[in-house]
């Protein structure tokens, strides 16, 4: 199966990056590259995103962070999750393009998302939070602020 247009240049992007000799340089040089014009439809955007999200993985892995720096690595998770919540919401005919706190609209996440999304989160910062109680209880008072 051919793979769409927009899926092979992001790849295509990402592989300049992991085959340069100074891949942040690359990466820089890859975030002041113009973005199309416009996306044909939302499908699209959602392809790239998810293009992007494996992409980076597979980066990541090649410079090391699987190894070195573990818990980097983990935010793919989250961002795998942001991008499949934002395919079901599409698919059920809901704004997801701008779906955020300051729109105040949601995605749908099940309850295997949270569990996951738990899940990376600790494995990033959780042992941050059980040493500091006091900085666990202002993150739990930061996300209750605005509901």
């Amino acid at each position: 199966m051919t793979q769409p247009r927009h899926v092979s240049q992001a790849q295509e992007l990402l592989s300049q990056v992991l085959l340069s000799p100074q891949p942040a340089a690359s990466a820089m040089g890859m975030l002041r590259a113009a973005p199309p014009a416009e996306y044909a439809n939302d499908e699209e955007i959602l392809d790239v995103m998810a293009a992007w999200v494996e992409g980076s993985y597979w980066s990541a892995f090649s410079l090391g962070l699987g190894t070195y720096a573990h818990a980097c690595i983990e935010f793919n998770g989250l961002m795998s999750v942001y991008v499949n919540a934002c395919r079901r919401a599409h698919a059920e005919g809901k704004e997801w393009k701008h779906a955020n706190k300051h729109s105040k609209k949601g995605l749908p996440l099940r309850d295997v998302d949270v569990i996951y999304l738990a899940e990376k989160f600790d494995c990033i910062f959780g042992e941050t939070f059980k040493a500091n109680p006091e900085l666990w209880e202002l993150f739990k008072q930061e996300m209750e602020k605005n509901k």
